[in-house]
């Protein structure tokens, strides 16, 4: 790309070589022409045929022709070769995360603060500070600064934000969290300029996350983002698309401790046990209110934490894996009572009272098992998902 600075350069350096070569071919083309001249009058001279005598002084001027030309373009200006070839410049971007923290599901967000730098010729200043975060909710740029080396300017600045998050609570909270930061360049196209990833650099912190946490993943990856328009742009066509560099942080963290999960989970779990232990309760007409009691509070219980979380969370439009372990409890619960509607139902018809209690520990220790195995084949599968 021909920038301001460069098209100066030409004209006060690269224009006094082209001058002097055309002098320098002014000087020399005469000599050659008239060398030539003279060997074309031997020619002439010795040659009797009209082809001879004609055609190669024509071939001659043609020749002489050809290498005014071949030194015109090997003094061509070298800065038009390498603007030309060159047209696209590549930036390098690395990146040092410094901290991660405020997972926040209910506002879709969560904080990071990082390093970034880039690697920009000398006539790129600030750059740094023109790129965007289209993911950012509040973003602040601090210490930034620029340095001059080995012809190169490196640039590095400090970011501090807030980001969104497409938050997936299928499996909260058990779950992986993929967090990703894309960061884009907001004013050259793909055409002018793109990012190239300084991986070798780049790297997290060790203590990047809060306690109970554990980073599985970090890269970087560089990009082209396009977008269905082309901005207004006058100098592109109406209808067009448009491509700019994009540089994308992926993070991929997962909790280390369970806690959350035995808080969440604590009442529904209880519930099921005061569930399980009414079927051990004695069957008879005086124990019949306090059995049913027992499965009433258990259940209302269980849909008040459930509520609880979604309410908490602000899942209520997403079935997650509480939710499974939730519904699970209630129907267990729905089933213990109609277990004891049942005995009931037995105990009127004058079945004995010890045969009702084995059958019912018989019900309440296998639907027990059948709970038990829903509950583990809901946590593997958020572990492993």
């Amino acid at each position: 790309m021909i920038t301001p600075d460069s098209t100066y350069s030409f004209a006060s350096s690269d224009f006094r070589a082209w001058f002097g070569g055309l002098l320098t071919l002014q000087l020399i083309n005469p000599i050659c022409f008239k060398s030539t001249g003279l060997y074309i009058e031997n020619l002439e001279q010795k040659c009797a045929t009209p082809f001879l005598r004609d055609g190669i002084p024509r071939l001659a001027k043609i020749f002489a022709i050809l290498i005014f030309l071949t030194g015109c373009l090997a003094l061509c200006p070298s800065g038009w070769a390498s603007e030309s070839g060159n047209a696209t410049r590549t930036i390098p971007l690395g990146v040092y995360m410094v901290e991660l923290h405020d997972f926040d599901p209910k506002s879709s967000s969560f904080q990071a603060d990082f390093w970034l730098w880039a690697h920009t010729p000398p006539d790129m200043e600030n750059w740094i500070q023109s790129l965007d975060y289209p993911t950012g909710i509040s973003v602040e740029r601090v210490n930034t600064d620029q340095k001059l080396l080995n012809g190169k300017l490196w640039a590095y600045t400090n970011i501090s934000g807030k980001f969104r998050k497409d938050w997936s609570l299928k499996n909260f909270p058990l779950d992986r969290l993929h967090l990703q930061i894309p960061i884009e360049e907001s004013t050259l196209d793909a055409s002018h300029l793109r990012f190239s990833a300084d991986k070798i650099n780049s790297s997290a912190k060790e203590t990047v996350l809060p306690a109970g946490w554990r980073l599985r993943n970090f890269t970087i990856q560089t990009d082209v983002h396009k977008y269905g328009t082309n901005f207004g742009n006058p100098s592109k066509s109406n209808f067009s698309s448009s491509e700019y560099a994009n540089l994308t942080l992926d993070i991929e963290i997962e909790r280390q401790s369970s806690a959350v999960f035995w808080k969440l989970t604590a009442i529904p779990y209880i519930a099921t046990i005061l569930a399980f232990l009414s079927f051990f309760i004695v069957f008879d007409n005086f124990l019949m209110l306090p059995r049913f009691s027992i499965l009433i509070g258990s259940l209302f219980a269980a849909c008040v934490s459930m509520k609880g979380t979604n309410t908490e969370l602000g899942t209520a439009d997403v079935f997650t894996l509480l939710d499974s372990i939730h519904v699970a409890t209630l129907a267990y619960i729905f089933f213990g009572i109609l277990c004891t509607i049942a005995s009931r139902e037995m105990l009127h018809r004058h079945v004995a009272e010890k045969k009702i209690l084995f059958w019912n520990i018989i019900i309440g220790v296998a639907s027990l098992g059948i709970y038990t195995a829903v509950n583990a084949a809901l946590v593997w599968s958020a572990i492993h998902s």
